[in-house]
C-alpha cells in the first residue's frame, strides 16, 4: 500500500459510494458531486453513520474550496453539518479506510481532479489515528474502529440527539 496518494474529488465520491458503515468528511468545503454522494450514502445507510465538518460555507467558497450549492443540498436533505472556522486540512474516513489530505483551492491552482500526472495531496492513515484527529476538532464526531468493538459509541451519541430535520451549521 502506498502511503502518499492523490485523493481526488472523484475518488472521494467513489469511496462514499462503496461505504456501508460510516463516512466522516472533514474539510474546508466540498463539491456538488461529493454532496450528492453523501446524500445518497444517508439514503442507503441511515443518518447515524455520517459526520460532516466544514469551514464557514460562504467564506470557503470565495476562497475556492467548494460550492455553496453543495452545502445547501446537504442542509435541504436534512444532513447535519458542523462548522469549524479556519479549517484548511481534510480528514476523510470511509468504513475502515482513512486519509489526511490537503484540498487545493481552485483559486490557487487547478484541482487534483484535473491533473494528469501524479500529484500527491493525501496520506493514508490508520482509522484510529484519523478518529483522534477528528476528535481534536469536534469530540462529538469522534468514532472508533469496528475492529475495537466500540464503534457504536459514536452512533449512539449521534442517534440520541434531538434535532430538527434540517440543521443549520453548528459550531464544533
Amino acid at each position: 500500500m502506498n502511503t502518499l496518494c492523490m485523493l481526488t474529488n472523484e475518488a472521494i465520491c467513489e469511496r462514499i459510494g462503496h461505504a456501508r458503515d460510516r463516512v466522516i468528511y472533514v474539510a474546508p468545503g466540498l463539491w456538488l458531486d461529493a454532496a450528492k454522494a453523501l446524500v445518497n450514502f444517508v439514503r442507503n445507510n441511515g443518518p447515524g453513520k455520517l459526520a460532516i465538518l466544514l469551514d464557514d460555507p460562504p467564506h470557503i467558497c470565495r476562497l475556492g474550496y467548494g460550492e455553496i450549492e453543495a452545502v445547501e443540498i446537504l442542509l435541504e436533505n436534512g444532513l447535519e453539518v458542523r462548522k469549524c472556522t479556519g479549517l484548511r486540512a481534510g480528514i476523510f474516513i470511509a468504513d475502515e479506510e482513512a486519509w489526511f489530505f490537503s484540498p487545493t483551492p481552485l483559486l490557487v491552482e487547478e484541482g487534483a481532479d484535473k491533473k494528469k500526472e501524479f500529484a500527491p495531496n493525501a496520506v493514508i492513515i490508520d482509522v484510529e489515528h484519523a478518529n483522534k484527529l477528528v476528535s481534536s476538532l469536534s469530540p462529538k464526531l469522534a468514532i472508533t474502529s469496528r475492529r475495537t468493538g466500540v464503534a457504536d459509541r459514536w452512533r449512539a451519541t449521534r442517534s440520541s440527539s434531538t434535532s430538527s430535520p434540517t440543521q443549520l451549521l453548528l459550531r464544533a
